[in-house]
């Protein structure tokens, strides 16, 4: 059995927090890209709808006048 010294130790706790700060990292970066085109397709598909109704409601009430 292989024994280590605390300087070992603690290179190999480093790099592997380092590891999971990458894994971490590029997650969040995956999920904001994600994010990102997901909330620009909201946004274009609500103001569709939003000048949809506009011009239907114009139509309803030009059409009372």
């Amino acid at each position: 059995m292989k024994t280590y010294t605390q300087e070992q130790v603690d290179k190999i706790m480093e790099d592997m927090h380092n590891g999971y700060r990458k894994i971490i990292k590029k997650h969040d970066d995956e999920m904001q890209e994600f994010t990102i085109k997901y909330m620009k397709g909201i946004i274009i598909k609500s103001a569709l709808l939003g000048l949809v109704n506009g011009t239907i409601i114009g139509l309803m009430i030009g059409s009372f006048l």
